[in-house]
């Protein structure tokens, strides 16, 4: 159903939920903050447009909303965590905000070709993931990051690397992290496969399905783009598990990571220590009919053709790399 009508030329940004008696703390790009209680925003229709933001706080016409933070006096959060496009961070007592008067406050003083982009709330204890335009993120514990005041510049937080900063979560957010490309590629994939890191580094890569797309397209001649496209309804596991699975095809080598560039292959991802078939089977629905009495000899078999493939695998990529 439409949520907001809109005017021309104009987007929804971002969105969040909150009490009327909440307190909104509202970051515009510039590194200035205004605070405003939830009931002083008028309560419309579900499909009305609103109104411009310049009638409830006095931000100036060439400034931009930024992040939006709301928060009670019952809540855990007391820290506001900032990172600006630059990847510069700074996290700051979220208690040096009780006190701002509608023309605003400095939240964060910044560099001349540096803007912020975004502010959460955090317990002070948080994992922090900032991700960039590059397609990599780094993760790193927030108390890397001393508390600072509320008019200071912060500290490196992410190596952008000729990029800019596109992203900011916490772990308090969930155990998932979903990235999603310019293009519309996307994937889900678990905290715990970015490592922890130092503050200032260039991360991990985020997502690559573009770049392995891009490289099956142009390459000359004919190409060829395997891709594991898991089903939770038809194979039978939570839609939750479906992460999990997809790392248990890899481990089990019932679903190899590979490419093969002019005849050469290359093995990219090898399993420390190769899983039985069956822990990729086992949570499928699709496959209950294996672990009946009697059809032992069937998962038997099956474990026999993947290792068979592995082994040929492993075979080819040796032969064909001695030829160069």
């Amino acid at each position: 159903i439409k949520g907001m009508d809109l005017n021309k030329d104009d987007a929804i940004d971002q969105f969040i939920n909150m009490s009327t008696h909440d307190n909104l703390l509202i970051f515009t790009d510039s590194g200035r903050v205004f605070r405003i209680k939830g009931y002083h925003i008028p309560q419309f229709s579900r499909t009305s447009k609103g109104i411009p933001i310049i009638n409830l706080i006095a931000m100036n016409r060439d400034e931009k909303v930024k992040a939006l933070v709301s928060y009670a006096k019952d809540d855990s959060a007391s820290f506001l965590f900032f990172v600006t496009k630059k990847g510069i961070v700074k996290r700051t007592e979220i208690a040096e905000f009780e006190n701002i008067n509608k023309n605003g406050k400095i939240a964060m003083k910044l560099n001349e070709d540096d803007s912020l982009a975004f502010v959460c709330a955090t317990d002070g204890n948080a994992e922090i993931i900032v991700a960039g335009s590059n397609g990599k993120a780094v993760r790193f514990n927030e108390t890397t990051v001393r508390p600072m005041s509320r008019i200071a510049r912060g500290v490196k937080g992410f190596n952008t690397d000729g990029g800019e900063v596109i992203g900011l979560a916490t772990n308090e957010q969930g155990k998932y992290i979903l990235t999603i490309s310019s293009n519309g590629y996307g994937k889900k994939s678990l905290l715990e496969d970015f490592r922890l890191t130092n503050r200032g580094s260039r991360g991990v890569k985020a997502i690559t399905i573009t770049e392995k797309a891009e490289k099956a397209i142009y390459t000359e001649g004919a190409c060829f783009l395997n891709v594991l496209a898991p089903c939770p309804r038809g194979w039978g596991y939570k839609t939750e598990d479906l992460m999990q699975i997809n790392k248990l095809a890899v481990e089990t080598c019932y679903w190899p990571l590979y490419e093969v560039i002019d005849g050469r292959y290359v093995v990219n991802y090898k399993p420390k220590e190769k899983l039985p078939v069956e822990e990729f089977l086992r949570p499928q629905r699709r496959f209950k009919h294996l672990f009946k009495e009697g059809n032992e000899w069937m998962i038997e078999e099956l474990q026999k053709e993947v290792d068979e493939r592995w082994e040929r695998l492993l075979a080819l990529e040796e032969m064909t790399n001695k030829c160069e």
